[in-house]
């Protein structure tokens, strides 16, 4: 059980880290032209949608852990944490919006954002918009194995360093 809280507690804290940095962005006064741009990139990019695809992301590997631990647990309990943990990440969500919203005003003018509701409507915009929930994933899963075969190599080179300057 430990390790499903480490878990649950990692998301929450890489969560609620992130959209700290996020929520701290002075929110700018945006132009008539910028914030109707604001509403059409986000309609175009399905928020919502990607959203859900965020929510299952997260809540997915905490559902999968609980399960190798209580193999055997009712239905009723499985569907019971399923929900907790669906809804607890649930209640983030106006925060991401208005995240969101604030980071692509920050990084976008309204031109820019305008060639990308062009860009997004094109097959290969579309396409992108589709892969990115799964691409972001698969580069999530890989980040642990990228880190196991850097970091001791990295390891090794500042040891060397630090060795080598007589500070170790």
């Amino acid at each position: 059980m430990r390790s499903v809280f480490s878990t649950l507690a990692s998301v929450a804290l890489a969560t609620s880290i992130s959209l700290s940095v996020v929520s701290g962005l002075a929110a700018a006064a945006n132009s008539p032209a910028k914030d109707a741009a604001l509403v059409e990139l986000m309609d175009e990019m399905n928020i919502d949608g990607m959203w859900g695809d965020m929510v299952r992301a997260m809540a997915d590997p905490v559902m999968a852990q609980l399960s190798q631990q209580f193999p055997n647990a009712p239905d009723d309990v499985k569907r019971g944490i399923n929900d907790i943990v669906l809804q607890s990440l649930g209640e983030l969500k106006p925060l991401v919006v208005s995240s969101v919203a604030r980071l692509l005003t920050k990084y976008y003018t309204a031109e820019e954002m305008q060639d990308l509701v062009a860009f997004y409507r094109t097959p290969t915009g579309r396409k992108s918009l589709q892969l990115m929930p799964a691409l972001n994933q698969e580069i999530m899963a890989l980040t642990p194995q990228i880190q196991q075969e850097v970091m001791p190599k990295m390891a090794r080179r500042l040891e060397e360093f630090l060795k080598g300057r007589g500070l170790l």
